[in-house]
């Protein structure tokens, strides 16, 4: 009895505390069952539902006994089942004991709405998985606000992007309603205008300016306006007497007009119209062709230079002007201003009517459209006949100075600072050991120095002189004297075989100052360790001249210096062609090549 007694005593608080959590848990129960805002509902560890909520039918659309035991698989789109985003879910829950996001699920009848999603791991008192607790609520109306805000701001981002570009363009503008009544007026055109858009806004576009009644601005805008179409205009326009060039473009709220000041335009149109005036009226000889060679103006200077009418030269190729032992100028010229390049006081010879000869001068100048573009070319020329004969005269009487000259520098200085440069060697020995020896040695290379730079003169002066020589002579001895200059570098000439071995008379100079210019470049600024000349001749057409170093080199786009612009002109008189090839740390290479002079 009393042990019975004291096990119902003992056992009546545990009966009390197991009904009170039953309590508590149906209570828990019927508050989850009856939520209805949110979709909440437990998770075997596979997956499967087991509980089901009002909510949960509320949202999602199934009843409970058609969705227990289902997979929550179930509530995601095709395309994350195919990814696997289920089961990565329920992974990461499991791994961190929570799971929360925002996406897309799907309802029993197949819609899609936006979702909060929590999914929690619930585990026993031994850490074992149990299941999932998953709670959801719908955000879809959220999301429709959030992406009305969007779509504002994109509204609003588009409108003041619009207002800018208006308030940027170079272009008056202003808009009206049906009524005529200013709806936006930029800034060009308060400008043009010279009034305020505050004074303008609201106001009827014909009251503000009743000085363009009549007037053809008037009658193209409101033509545009009646049948709704674009219109143009252009004229002086009436209330500031400037030149105005404009469009009128109808729209579903009335009109947008453009227009800008041409002034300009047409003080240049006039400009033209007074040079094109001086232009036939000229003496010289202006002509203008296209990029492919053909005439396409003619004035009087040139009628009178070369012989043929206007109607005989306009449409034929100005190559007809060119002697048939320059086949390669014209093309040469042409590749030239296709490149943007200018071509001043290039002395030629050119053709007549009657097959005359004239010493010509010509400028060649790049001709551009609007839009920048090069589509033709404009030539200046002047008959220099007479004064190349005045000038061979005036080459006569300096060839014998400078003959002189040279004779002079070799024959006395060059051997006076040979003499002295025998006479410190000797004064060097007798002071050998003492601090004088490293000043007279200073001295001797100065003096040796003046000597080798006075020796490169000497050669210049005289280089007429060696025209009779072969080319590859002539090119061994300045390679030589280069040689003496560029103690640090290693400089080769290599002539292939079959090249000519007679003289090429005058052309000679012309390339042998190229390939001078190139060495000198090579010797000064490329830092280049080798140096090698190479000469061929291709074919009886061809003769071919190429510097090559391995110094730093150079960018494509850096600017030719006078020297280069020297040799590119002395490549075009020989009716050849110069090429320059080089690359940041790979070394240059420069190439000349001209016609073979013909010989006999």
């Amino acid at each position: 009895m009393n042990g019975s007694g004291n096990n119902d005593f003992l056992g009546q608080p545990r009966r009390n505390i197991e009904a009170a959590l039953e309590a508590s848990e149906e209570q828990f129960r019927l508050l989850v069952e009856g939520v209805k805002d949110y979709a909440i509902f437990m998770l075997d560890v596979e997956g499967h539902i087991i509980t089901w909520n009002q909510g949960a039918q509320r949202i999602k659309g199934y009843e409970t006994e058609e969705i227990l035991g289902e997979h929550f698989s179930i509530f995601y789109t095709d395309e994350d089942v195919e990814r696997g985003r289920p089961d990565e879910v329920l992974r990461v829950a499991a791994a961190d004991g929570r799971y929360e996001e925002e996406g897309l699920r799907v309802r029993k009848d197949g819609s899609t709405f936006w979702a909060h999603v929590l999914i929690t791991a619930l585990r026993d008192e031994q850490g074992n998985l149990r299941g999932f607790t998953k709670v959801t609520r719908d955000i879809t109306a959220r999301k429709e606000a959030e992406e009305r805000e969007r779509m504002l701001a994109r509204e609003q981002a588009a409108r003041e992007q619009a207002t800018n570009i208006l308030e940027s363009i170079s272009d008056a503008f202003f808009a009206v309603d049906h009524e005529w009544h200013l709806t936006y007026v930029n800034h060009m055109a308060e400008e043009l205008w010279g009034r305020p858009r505050e004074e303008l806004l609201g106001k009827n576009l014909w009251g503000e300016l009743p000085q363009t009644e009549g007037s053809e601005s008037y009658r193209q805008i409101r033509r545009a306006m009646e049948e709704g179409i674009v219109t143009e205009f252009e004229e002086v326009f009436p209330v500031f007497d400037t030149w105005i060039a404009g469009r009128a473009y109808p729209s579903q709220e009335g009109l947008s007009v453009y227009f800008r000041d041409v002034t300009e335009r047409k003080q240049a149109e006039q400009e033209r119209a007074r040079l094109a005036a001086i232009v036939e009226s000229s003496d010289d000889v202006i002509i203008s062709k296209t990029l492919e060679g053909i005439i396409t103006s003619w004035n009087k200077g040139a009628e009178k230079t070369y012989g043929y009418s206007a109607e005989e030269a306009v449409g034929q190729p100005v190559s007809m002007l060119v002697p048939p032992e320059r086949p390669n100028e014209i093309p040469r010229i042409l590749e030239s201003l296709r490149r943007g390049e200018k071509i001043d006081h290039f002395e030629t010879v050119r053709m007549t009517k009657d097959g005359r000869r004239l010493d010509i001068s010509l400028t060649v100048s790049p001709i551009r459209n609007s839009a920048g573009d090069i589509v033709g070319a404009a030539t200046i020329a002047r008959d220099i006949t007479e004064r190349k004969r005045m000038q061979e005269a005036m080459w006569q009487a300096r060839e014998a100075e400078r003959q002189r000259i040279a004779r002079d520098l070799h024959d006395g200085v060059l051997q006076d600072l040979s003499y002295t440069t025998a006479a410190i060697r000797l004064i060097k020995l007798d002071a050998e050991g003492t601090a004088l020896e490293g000043e007279l040695q200073k001295v001797g290379d100065t003096i040796l120095s003046a000597a080798q730079g006075l020796r490169a003169a000497v050669y210049n002066l005289r280089l007429a002189d060696e025209l009779d020589q072969p080319l590859p002579r002539l090119l061994e001895s300045l390679v030589e004297r280069t040689r003496e200059m560029a103690r640090g570098q290693q400089i080769e000439l290599e002539v292939k075989e079959g090249f000519p071995s007679s003289p090429l008379g005058n052309a000679s100079m012309e390339l042998l100052r190229i390939v001078q210019e190139a060495l000198a470049n090579a010797r000064r600024h490329s830092g280049a360790r080798s140096v090698l000349v190479s000469l061929r001749a291709e074919g009886d057409e061809l003769v071919v001249a190429e510097v090559t170093d391995d110094g730093r080199g150079f960018e494509p786009d850096a600017a030719p210096g006078v020297g280069l612009r020297s040799m590119q002109e002395r490549a075009i008189s020989l009716g050849g062609e110069l090429t320059i090839e080089s690359e940041p740390g790979k070394g240059t290479r420069v190439r000349v090549q001209m016609p073979m002079p013909r010989r006999g």
